[in-house]
C-alpha cells in the first residue's frame, strides 16, 4: 500500500465534488485543474437543476389551497402583535381545513387534510377546541374525529434538523380527496402549525438573514410537499400599525423568502387577517377575514379536582370581499364623523339650553370656547341647528351692551318650546335680555317676535 495513493487509504478522501457524482459519471470527467466537471457531464438525470420543465404545459395546475383563497399550501408565514389572538383566530381556521365544520360554512376548503398544531400553550389549545365541539361548531363531527384529524403537539424548542425528523411519522397522516366529477383522487398532506417560531424552533440569532434562510430551506426541504404555518410576531415599533406597514420580527429573510405572509391585526375594535395587502402569490379574491369574538364558558376541574369555571374565547371568521374593507373603513368614518357631529349638537344644546341659570352671555365665541371641535365644524352645527330651530340668535339692543361686537346671544329650545315657536313664533316664557352690565341695571323685558330674527344679529 502507498501512502502517496488515495485508492490505497481505507476512507474515501476525495473532494466533496467528485464524491457526489461518483455514482453518476466516470471519474475521468473531473477536470482536476479548474476542479469542475464538464458541461457535458451534468443531466436531468444527475442534478436536480438541470431538469428544465415545459413552459407552455397542456393543462395549468391550479393553486393548492389550505384555506381556498385564502391560505396558500406552502410556507406562510403569520404575523401578529402581542395579544393579537393569533392562537385564537387560527385553530379556528384550521379546524376548516381539516373540515371540522359545518357542510354549508363558507370557509370549508374544497381539499380535506388533516392538521398537526404545534403549540407553546397545548392547555389554550384544548380549551378552543372544547368550546368550539360544546358550541356545535364541527357540525357533525364526532371527538373522535376531531381527535383523528387535529393533531395537538406541545412544542419544544430544537433544531430545524431535529424537526424534519418528525416527517417520517408525519407520512401517515395523508388524507385521500376524491372529486365527484372526474373520479380523480389526490393525496392532501397534512398541513404543519408552529405556534410560535420562537417556541418551536431554535435559532442563534433572530435577525440572521442567513440563518432564517437556511431554517427556511431546511424545513421545506425536510417536509417536501407539506404545507406549513410559522407564527410570528410582528415587530414592537410596527404593532399598531396599518398592516401594509407591518413587519415581522427578527430578519426580513422570514418574509421574503416564503410563498405567503399574513398579517393579524386589531381593525376598529375587530381581529383582521390581511390577506391582499402582504406577499403571496395568487390572485386574492378578498381582502382578508374578520373573527368576532364567542365565549364559553364551562367546568373544569383544577388541581385539587375541584370544579371550577373556565371561560374560553375565539375567533369565528367570516369572510371581507376583495374592496370590502376600504368600504368598511370609509362607512366607519363617516358613522365616525356623524356620531362627532352629534355629540357637538348635544353639547351645544346643553349650553344654551341653561340660558336661564346663566350669569354670562351665550354666544358664537362662548360656544367655540366651551364646545370641543374644529372651528369651522363648530360654527356649521350652530347654522344648522338655527335653521332646524333648536336655537334662537338674538341681538342685544345697542344700550344693554358691554362690548360692542358682543350683539347677539343665542338660547336652546326644548322640544316642546321648539314645537311652539315654530306654531306661535313665541319665545319660552321668563326670557328676558342675557345679564349684561347693563342689563342688569336696567333688566328690560325682550320683545317676543320682530328681536327674534336671526338675521338681526348682523345689525
Amino acid at each position: 500500500m502507498s501512502d502517496n495513493n488515495p485508492d490505497d487509504w481505507g476512507g474515501d478522501f476525495r473532494p466533496y465534488e467528485q464524491r457526489l457524482y461518483a455514482d453518476m459519471k466516470p471519474r475521468p470527467e473531473f477536470n482536476e485543474k479548474s476542479s469542475t466537471f464538464r458541461a457535458d457531464a451534468i443531466t436531468a438525470k444527475n442534478h436536480p437543476l438541470a431538469k428544465y420543465v415545459d413552459p407552455l404545459p397542456g393543462t395549468l395546475t391550479a393553486t393548492e389551497f389550505v384555506i381556498d383563497g385564502a391560505i396558500s399550501a406552502g410556507m406562510v408565514m403569520l404575523a401578529g402583535g402581542w395579544g393579537a389572538g393569533k392562537t385564537s383566530q387560527l385553530i379556528p381556521l384550521m379546524t376548516r381545513a381539516a373540515h371540522l365544520c359545518k357542510e354549508d360554512d363558507p370557509l370549508r376548503p374544497k381539499l380535506r387534510r388533516r392538521v398537526i398544531y404545534i403549540t407553546e400553550d397545548i392547555k389554550q389549545a384544548q380549551l378552543i377546541l372544547k368550546a368550539m365541539h360544546e358550541n356545535g361548531e364541527f357540525g357533525e363531527c364526532s371527538p373522535a374525529e376531531v381527535a383523528e384529524y387535529f393533531k395537538c403537539v406541545s412544542a419544544e424548542r430544537m433544531r430545524p434538523k431535529d424537526i424534519t425528523i418528525a416527517a417520517d411519522a408525519y407520512s401517515s397522516l395523508i388524507t385521500v380527496n376524491k372529486s365527484e366529477k372526474t373520479g380523480n383522487t389526490y393525496h392532501a398532506k397534512p398541513v404543519i402549525v408552529i405556534d410560535t417560531r420562537s417556541a418551536v424552533i431554535e435559532l442563534e440569532d433572530e435577525n440572521s438573514n442567513t440563518e432564517a434562510g437556511d431554517v427556511i430551506a431546511t424545513m421545506r426541504q425536510g417536509f417536501p410537499g407539506y404545507p406549513i404555518i410559522i407564527v410570528g410576531h410582528l415587530a414592537k415599533s410596527l404593532k399598531r400599525a396599518d398592516t401594509r406597514d407591518m413587519s415581522g420580527r427578527g430578519a426580513g429573510a422570514w418574509e421574503a423568502d416564503v410563498q405567503q405572509v399574513l398579517y393579524l391585526a386589531s381593525d376598529g375594535g375587530e381581529r383582521f387577517l390581511d390577506v391582499a395587502s402582504p406577499k403571496h402569490r395568487f390572485a386574492s379574491s378578498i381582502d382578508g377575514l374578520t373573527f368576532s369574538a364567542v365565549r364559553k364558558a364551562f367546568i373544569a376541574q383544577d388541581v385539587l379536582g375541584e370544579d371550577v369555571e373556565e371561560v374560553a374565547i375565539y375567533g369565528q371568521p367570516t369572510i371581507v370581499a376583495l374592496g370590502g374593507r376600504e368600504e368598511r373603513k370609509q362607512e366607519a368614518e363617516q358613522e365616525r364623523k356623524q356620531e362627532a357631529v352629534k355629540e357637538m349638537r348635544g353639547s351645544i344644546l346643553d349650553i344654551t339650553r341653561k340660558w336661564k341659570s346663566r350669569h354670562t352671555i351665550i354666544n358664537r365665541a362662548s360656544l367655540g370656547r366651551d364646545v370641543t371641535g374644529r372651528k369651522e365644524a363648530i360654527v356649521g352645527t350652530i347654522s344648522n341647528l338655527i335653521d332646524e330651530g333648536w336655537l334662537h340668535e338674538l341681538s342685544i339692543p345697542a344700550e344693554y351692551r358691554d362690548n360692542p361686537n358682543a350683539g347677539t346671544y343665542i338660547i336652546g329650545l326644548t322640544p316642546e318650546e321648539r314645537k311652539i315657536y315654530q306654531a306661535s313664533n313665541t319665545l319660552p316664557e321668563g326670557f328676558e335680555i342675557p345679564k349684561t352690565e347693563k342689563a342688569k341695571r336696567a333688566n328690560p323685558s325682550v320683545p317676543d317676535k320682530t328681536e327674534g330674527a336671526a338675521q338681526s344679529a348682523e345689525k
